[in-house]
C-alpha cells in the first residue's frame, strides 16, 4: 500500500516536473517572438506599401502606353 503511494507521489511530481519544464519552454518561446514583433510590418506599414506599389504600377503603365502609342505614331506617319 505504501509502495503504491511512493508511486503516485513520483508520478505527480514527474508530471509536475514536465509541466514546469514545458511552461519554461513555451516562454522562452513567446520571449522569442516579442523580441520579433518591432521588426514585423504592421497593418497600417501594409497598406502604405499597398498604395505606394499600386501608384507604381499605375504610373509604369502610362509611360508605357505613352512610349506604346509613340512609337505606332513614327511607324504609321513614318512608313
Amino acid at each position: 500500500m505504501n509502495t503504491e503511494a511512493n508511486n503516485v507521489a513520483a508520478e505527480s511530481r514527474m508530471e509536475t516536473g514536465l509541466a514546469l519544464e514545458t511552461a519554461t519552454r513555451n516562454s522562452e518561446r513567446i520571449a522569442r517572438m516579442e523580441g520579433l514583433l518591432p521588426q514585423l510590418a504592421t497593418k497600417e506599414d501594409i497598406q502604405k506599401l499597398r498604395a505606394d506599389l499600386t501608384w507604381r504600377i499605375i504610373i509604369a503603365m502610362s509611360i508605357l502606353t505613352a512610349i506604346f502609342v509613340g512609337v505606332v505614331q513614327l511607324m504609321v506617319n513614318g512608313g
